[in-house]
């Protein structure tokens, strides 16, 4: 049968693992600075928990002269690269933990390779291969099996014929899946679909290919070797709520697409094999937010098709410096009659006094001074209501008064009004115009 190029990684029994960290580039900030944060993903493919010896058998016989032999090394190698990637997360010819051997088939069966974590040496071994004589698939399984000496064993059985000498194949793939090998079978051109079926270990759809077409064979490699690596998670997603009194910006992964909407990242990732992936994002701080110890991003999820779980920490920052703030509003005289006007001369001078404090959410206290005089007044609470009364002759003066307005004051000047917090921080002044004194 012709089976799919596209491999489901479903013959291994496990699938690998992910972890999660979470760090910030700093622990503290001045208020409206910025927090480096890094979202670290950990990837171990099951190759790496559950290594193995694989082993691949080759034809090399007169009819793979030329193209097919170039076609098959060139897939052969990208097979062996995904190993070694897949082994510990780097290409770079050393296979972690697990090997790979090479037998090659043509009148007979030689051993060009023993089991080995070198994987330039199965490389240097596949494309020294020459075409020449008839097809001993059989005796090339046999030979392959006999290079195991136990663990989880696989192998990859490549021919662009029928078997016309030695062994027969499907005797000798048999023997080696009762010994608890599994076969993956790829057959080129007119070969024999039914012994192709028999090589390979089932379901056949998983482990059995036949293609007319040299330039799948690559695709077909590459897709048994990603099978056999087993990624640590597909379909990755993961969410990163970052706290309200920040923003998001500068954002990056290492791997797959971040988006940003609103204060969350959404960041995919088609397949995790052996690799460590990182997810990069300034959160700046919004100076009118709360300061204090903050949690910077508290809610990460992540989902994968596999369902792994994965836990991160919550680092928190100290952000400093968030001076409250303070606001003088012209507003109504008490009958709510007479709106101030917008060019702010607020002829009836009533006012009322606003103040918080973002780093704490605390309350304020609420200071007014005479600019005209030395008299300061208060302290007063958010929402306290005044009336302005510029008195440039008499002295600075306060009195309660009824009717929705709290306190009558007459100063000699304006009014500058700041917000004292908890930690004696001091606002930016807010200056209330009062206005002149009836002719």
């Amino acid at each position: 049968m012709v089976a799919s190029l596209a491999l489901a990684a479903g013959s291994a029994s496990a699938a690998g693992t992910v972890t999660g960290d979470k760090t910030l580039g700093t622990d503290s900030i001045s208020c409206g600075g910025t927090v480096p944060v890094t979202v670290t993903l950990d990837a171990q493919a099951e190759i790496i928990e559950n290594p193995v010896d694989v082993m691949l058998v080759l034809d090399r016989s007169g009819s793979m002269g030329g193209s097919p032999l170039s076609a098959m090394k060139n897939g052969a190698n990208k097979f062996v690269d995904i190993i070694d990637e897949g082994s510990d997360g780097t290409l770079d010819g050393v296979i972690d933990g697990s090997r790979i051997g090479m037998v090659s088939f043509a009148s007979g069966a030689t051993p060009d390779q023993a089991l080995t974590s070198d994987a330039n040496a199965v490389k240097a071994a596949i494309n020294s291969l020459v075409a020449n004589g008839a097809t001993a698939i059989g005796d090339g399984i046999n030979l392959a099996q006999s290079q195991y000496s136990g663990g989880d064993n696989k192998m990859v059985v490549f021919t662009d014929g029928q078997n016309n000498t030695g062994a027969n194949p499907s005797t000798a793939a048999a023997n080696a899946k009762a010994a608890g090998t599994e076969i993956w079978a790829i057959g080129l051109g007119s070969v024999n679909a039914a012994q192709i079926n028999d090589i390979a270990s089932d379901p056949d759809s998983a482990h059995a290919f036949i293609t007319p077409s040299e330039s799948e064979l690559e695709g077909i490699f590459e897709g048994i070797g990603a099978d056999i690596v087993v990624p640590a998670a597909t379909d990755v997603e993961l969410v990163d709520t970052v706290d309200s009194n920040f923003s998001i910006a500068n954002v990056s992964a290492s791997k797959g697409t971040a988006s940003v909407s609103g204060n969350q990242i959404t960041w995919t990732i088609g397949e995790l094999v052996t690799e460590t992936v990182t997810l990069n994002f300034d959160a700046v701080h919004d100076p009118n937010g709360l300061g204090g110890t903050l949690e910077v991003n508290p809610t990460v999820t992540y989902t994968d098709t596999e369902g792994n779980t994965v836990d991160f920490p919550n680092p928190v920052v100290d952000v400093s410096g968030c001076a409250p703030v303070v606001s003088c509003e012209p507003t109504v005289n008490p009958s709510g009659k007479n709106v101030p006007a917008a060019n702010n001369t607020n002829q009836d001078g009533f006012y009322v006094l606003g103040g918080s404090d973002p780093q704490t959410g605390d309350a304020v206290e609420i200071w007014l001074a005479d600019n005209g005089s030395s008299a300061v007044f208060g302290p007063f609470d958010p929402g306290t209501k005044i009336k302005l009364v510029q008195d440039p002759d008499g002295e600075p003066s306060i009195r309660d008064m009824n009717g929705g307005v709290d306190h009558m004051i007459k100063i000699k000047g304006d009014a500058v009004v700041t917000a004292t917090d908890s930690a004696g921080n001091v606002s930016d002044p807010a200056t209330c115009l009062v206005p002149p004194k009836p002719q």
